[in-house]
């Protein structure tokens, strides 16, 4: 096992999977603006006519949900500096790759899993490879955080869209 070589893989690896969130974050976002903006001007419409106060309460309730999945997915931009990584507890996990896996290791925890399970030669891990280690544990943290922010934005967007749906189809109704 060429430890340098692997964990150079594995750091490009969660890498990938970070700017991956990040690029899905921000288009999620864009996407909800653009549906906010346009819910505004339908609420606008329906304000300008007569129209059932249930309705309006709707739409209003959707451009809610739509504002709280845009705010979930900017939270995940923040950075955390309350966290110490030293002093996370070391689960039993085997898979290197999976950063939910890795984001539960310590440094010291990451590089025993290596020896051990993978047949990495302690000897070869010095310094510079301690340090490709950590940045790995960081990203794995980060691509975690920002997939469990990315669940609840999308929860409030499915609330949002069924709530739309059902004030056009009210709205249908009353008409």
């Amino acid at each position: 096992m060429d430890v340098k070589k692997d964990l150079r893989f594995i750091c490009d690896e969660i890498t990938s999977i970070l700017r991956y969130s990040e690029s899905k974050h921000a288009i999620f976002v864009a996407f909800n603006g653009i549906a906010i903006v346009n819910m505004v001007n339908i609420l606008r419409a329906l304000f300008a006519g007569e129209t059932s106060q249930v309705v309006i309460y709707i739409m209003c309730f959707t451009v809610l949900c739509l504002l709280l999945a845009i705010c979930t997915c900017m939270l995940s931009y923040f950075p955390r500096i309350y966290e110490n990584p030293g002093n996370v507890e070391q689960k039993d996990k085997t898979n290197v790759l999976f950063f939910e896996h890795i984001k539960e290791h310590t440094v010291d925890s990451y590089i025993k899993l290596l020896c051990t399970e993978y047949g990495a030669n302690p000897d070869e891990i010095g310094s510079l490879e301690r340090c490709i280690i950590s940045q790995i544990i960081v990203n794995a943290k980060l691509a975690s955080r920002k997939f469990r922010l990315f669940k609840i934005a999308v929860s409030f967007d499915i609330l949002a869209v069924t709530a739309g749906l059902g004030g056009f189809i009210v709205l249908q109704i009353i008409r």
